[in-house]
């Protein structure tokens, strides 16, 4: 006896429920609220204005301080995409089974296009105002868990959205 295969029907019944479900998770939003040690968790979306353009969204959950702390990224379907981790002592990233030593945060993020001011977004995910260099930050939407922030200068311009759970 062979087995059936799902009609095309039930197919699209199953994707339709689930995209009804990520959508519906999407729509609870709460002001952040990090433990005494410094948690966040939510949705980011990174938008690097290059040639190709590169886009990122992902889940992330944030632990910790600028001096010391961790960094997951998760894919829609909950895989791991990469962690960093950092102390005074240098700076980690793990992609799958590679694994990159840096000798600092910095010099980890200038490893990208992007190079998030992490000193400056540990207090913008505390709703205070923080100057980085070349970034304008949006926290008018702080007390509904959103935080914006536009790199100006230098090229490439990007664009942080973070949606805090």
């Amino acid at each position: 006896m062979t087995a059936q295969r799902p009609h095309l029907s039930t197919w699209r019944a199953w994707g339709a429920l689930s995209l009804c479900a990520a959508l519906g998770a999407c729509s609870t939003l709460k002001p952040p609220t990090p433990s005494a040690a410094g948690q966040w968790q939510g949705r980011m979306a990174l938008t690097v204005d290059s040639q190709p353009p590169e886009r990122l969204a992902a889940a992330f959950q944030l632990e910790g301080n600028a001096q010391t702390g961790t960094l997951a990224l998760f894919s829609p379907l909950g895989s791991t995409l990469g962690q960093a981790a950092w102390t005074p002592a240098g700076a980690t990233l793990t992609q799958g089974q590679s694994v990159q030593q840096f000798e600092s945060l910095d010099e980890l993020l200038n490893h990208f296009a992007a190079a998030i001011p992490v000193r400056a977004l540990f207090d913008w995910l505390q709703g205070q105002p923080s100057d980085a260099p070349g970034w304008r930050v949006d926290l008018s939407q702080h007390a509904n868990g959103r935080v914006s922030a536009k790199r100006e200068y230098p090229q490439p311009t990007v664009d942080l959205r973070l949606i805090m759970n």
